[in-house]
């Protein structure tokens, strides 16, 4: 069966497959995030400044921190998006799954 792409089905794949595009490029992003967070932390380690080592140890846990609380909050409204998505039935109506 070929799909023209101004058909209704056409036009929910092309929806589709743009959704899952964002979806990958956000998936992309979280992990440069994590990997820049990850390149600070160490460069801050392999300072040889040992007298602000509390300092540079304080760097690292803010860094540490802040990307933790970010990545959670992401999972957390991937999570409700996902619990809270609405299932369309005939003749509009419609239920929470």
């Amino acid at each position: 069966m070929k799909l023209g792409k101004h058909t209704e089905l056409g036009q929910k794949m092309a929806k589709l497959e743009d959704t899952i595009r964002r979806k990958d490029q956000e998936i992309i992003d979280v992990k440069q995030e994590c990997a820049d967070a990850f390149k600070q932390i160490y460069d801050l380690s392999k300072i040889n400044d040992y007298s602000q080592i509390r300092t540079i140890m304080s760097k690292m846990g803010e860094i540490a921190k802040d990307n933790f609380n970010l990545l959670l909050n992401d999972l957390l409204d991937y999570k409700y998006e996902r619990d809270n998505k609405i299932i369309e039935l005939p003749r509009n109506r419609q239920i929470k799954r």
